[in-house]
């Protein structure tokens, strides 16, 4: 008898796995040379085969049973992932960005109940109110802490905190400062606010490493007239991959 389903468990990605389940990590925008595809390029032969009569270096099937293969592309600078900046700006609230430990009491936190997104709730609405022009300090390191931290209204994905104290500009908050306090949280102190840290690190929800999809998933297309298209895919995949070369020359710079 085979191995019985017992249930279906959903995680973010961790960029650990991304990296060692990767067969090529992209490192540039060229595609072809001499009609070959460049090695480490978004057409690298290791992500797998789509044409009839090749066989994947990877895998070492055709293309009737290569399933493609996953590449990555490190980032020169971690950005936040759409799909959990939401959760990112609530978490920023809920700790100390200098220290990483939970701002809210406690005795309190640990006596909560309550699981998952409920008592990640119930963690973010036990955060200290500071009264007007009051500075608010970590309960555990003494450094002040922002009244709140907001997203950006009409800017794509950017934190900034804001002072309690009338007259004070709000402070933009870089991704590196919020992914660094997210890596220093302990397991024990993600599962208080509500997340499994197997699944679910803090950090696991601003992107360092970008997943890099088969070729499978993003097939060129060969006109009558000899001409490649590419799939939207591929172009926004080198889109992003000159600009993080264009990110890192500056940083080395």
């Amino acid at each position: 008898m085979g191995d019985t389903i017992v249930g279906v468990q959903f995680g973010i990605a961790n960029p650990e796995n991304l990296i060692k389940r990767s067969v090529v990590e992209v490192t540039t925008d060229k595609t072809y040379q001499n009609n070959q595809p460049i090695a480490n390029g978004v057409f690298d032969a290791r992500f797998g085969v789509i044409e009839n009569g090749k066989v994947c270096p990877t895998c070492k099937q055709t293309n009737q049973f290569c399933p493609g293969h996953f590449g990555h592309i490190r980032l020169a600078r971690p950005v936040y992932l759409y799909q959990f900046f939401d959760m990112v700006e609530k978490l920023a609230n809920v700790i100390c960005l200098n220290c990483s430990k939970i701002l809210a009491p406690e005795q309190v936190v640990t006596s909560l109940k309550s699981t998952g997104l409920s008592r990640f709730k119930e963690v973010r609405d036990l955060r200290p109110t500071p009264r007007k022009d009051e500075v608010l300090q970590c309960p555990h390191c003494e450094t002040a802490i922002f009244k709140k931290i907001a997203k950006v209204i009409g800017k794509a994905a950017t934190l900034e905190g804001q002072s309690n104290v009338e007259g004070t500009d709000p402070v933009a908050i870089q991704p590196e400062m919020i992914l660094r306090a997210f890596q220093r949280m302990t397991d024990q102190d993600c599962r208080l606010i509500g997340l499994n840290p197997e699944f679910a690190r803090p950090e696991w929800m601003v992107c360092t490493v970008l997943a890099v999809p088969p070729l499978t998933v993003r097939p060129s297309v060969v006109m009558d007239d000899n001409q490649r298209m590419e799939d939207d895919l591929t172009h926004k995949l080198i889109d992003i991959l000159r600009a993080n070369d264009k990110v890192r020359e500056k940083i080395d710079k």
